[in-house]
């Protein structure tokens, strides 16, 4: 209604997301249901050394509103968001307001960590800021690969690792290995290869898989096999449901802000959500579920045993898709370098991050381990500013100078990187 939109089409607008967020969160519910007990009886049998939790993101979001800063977020985020529009900062009007709790949460654990709120509150705007720059980077490559125009991805987790995305993928770009084959027609393709490739059938094999080496008898075996072989195929379902539902949003929110910053371009920040139905995007995550459970039982100095967010570890690498172009091995490459990384990071916060739990009353959340932690908090944002405010008193100035310094570059690269695509568009023309 704020972009103009008229009130029949915002109310189907409003019921179609709601209706697609249901779906998707009834998909994640199915596969929580046997991916927990799986991963907790992989703990037990294998790694005693792992004492934190993964409790998953919707309980991260719920601390996260539930805290001091989470109390006042939304608005705090949109007065950040509108001040960098009117300054020319940024592109992306981020009208994905449910997802301003990642914003909070680590403005909590900042606050935690240092015992200060003005600290967790400035933390909270610096990592919302280089959210918004990794969107507007991003987001051509993000609109050429969903076909919807004007639109940017600027989810707190989603992005945070879109540096290194890029930075693999001019690595990828030196070795012939990684060179792009989506162009292979399916009839190239061998039978058997074929088969596993078609989502249900990887998500079975993975989930058959895992069960076996928890030691699970046929019967839950098979529901194992079955949750993840749904996830495989529902959640590409819902997904498009959402995307339903946002398009018109995206396209009156364009209209709007055109006719009132002329001129100027403008990008609507969306859910990652909406990337989340890409082939490659949901074959790499189905890959990466046991992978992840691997790498938490070997990387040295890794607490965390997943849980609750294996079920979400399409959100972290839905950003790569783009990047990659679509291209499998190499989402899948930077998919188990971030999610190496991921594991340590939460690691590293699971302490603030059971305190916070405890102080906004989430302690019926506490297992048996000794701590919580969830894979949503691994983020690579997060990290480096955390670093930046907790080395001493002027912890708090050097995450805003790094902050200002970060969003000059970015502007700068992305600039270059604009001017190069037009530069490839006129000559293919």
């Amino acid at each position: 209604l704020c972009f103009r939109l008229p009130l029949s089409k915002s109310i189907r607008a409003a019921l179609t997301v709601g209706v697609g967020f249901i779906g998707v969160n009834l998909v994640l519910d199915i596969v929580w249901n046997v991916m927990a007990p799986l991963a907790q009886s992989l703990s037990s049998q294998y790694a005693s050394t792992l004492t934190a939790l993964d409790v998953s993101w919707p309980a991260a979001a719920a601390i996260a509103f539930s805290s001091k800063i989470g109390a006042v977020i939304i608005p705090f985020i949109m007065l950040v968001n509108i001040i960098m529009l009117m300054l020319g900062l940024t592109k992306t009007v981020n009208i994905d307001i449910w997802n301003y709790w990642h914003y909070a949460l680590f403005g909590s654990l900042v606050t935690v960590m240092t015992q200060s709120l003005v600290l967790g509150f400035l933390g909270a705007a610096c990592h919302a800021i280089i959210t918004l720059k990794y969107a507007d980077l991003t987001a051509h490559d993000v609109q050429q690969l969903l076909g919807i125009p004007g639109i940017s991805i600027p989810h707190g987790s989603s992005a945070s690792f879109v540096p290194l995305f890029i930075l693999l993928d001019k690595v990828y770009d030196r070795f012939s290995f990684f060179d792009s084959k989506e162009s292979q027609s399916q009839e190239d393709q061998h039978p058997v290869l074929k088969f596993l490739s078609e989502p249900i059938i990887l998500g079975g094999c993975i989930g058959a898989a895992l069960a076996f080496v928890a030691g699970y008898n046929f019967l839950e075996m098979t529901k194992v096999a079955m949750g993840l072989a749904a996830l495989m195929v529902l959640l590409p379902q819902m997904v498009r449901i959402i995307m339903e539902g946002l398009v018109p949003i995206s396209h009156a929110a364009k209209r709007f802000m055109g006719k009132r910053f002329l001129g100027r371009e403008f990008y609507i920040g969306l859910d990652s959500a909406i990337a989340l139905g890409h082939p490659t995007t949901i074959k790499t995550a189905a890959v990466l579920i046991p992978i992840t459970i691997l790498l938490a039982f070997s990387i040295p100095g890794n607490s965390t045993i997943p849980a609750g967010d294996l079920v979400a570890i399409n959100f972290f690498i839905v950003m790569a898709t783009p990047i990659h172009k679509g291209n499998f091995i190499r989402t899948l490459t930077s998919g188990v370098v971030v999610i190496g990384m991921m594991l340590l990071i939460c690691s590293y916060f699971a302490p603030a991050y059971t305190e916070l739990a405890l102080q906004v009353g989430e302690i019926d959340m506490m297992t048996h381990m000794s701590m919580i932690s969830s894979m949503i908090i691994g983020n690579g944002t997060s990290w480096i500013l955390s670093q930046l405010v907790m080395k001493n008193v002027i912890g708090g100035a050097l995450m805003v100078i790094f902050t200002i310094g970060f969003v000059l570059v970015l502007g700068w690269f992305e600039n270059k990187r604009d001017l190069n695509r037009k530069t490839e568009e006129q000559l293919a023309e």
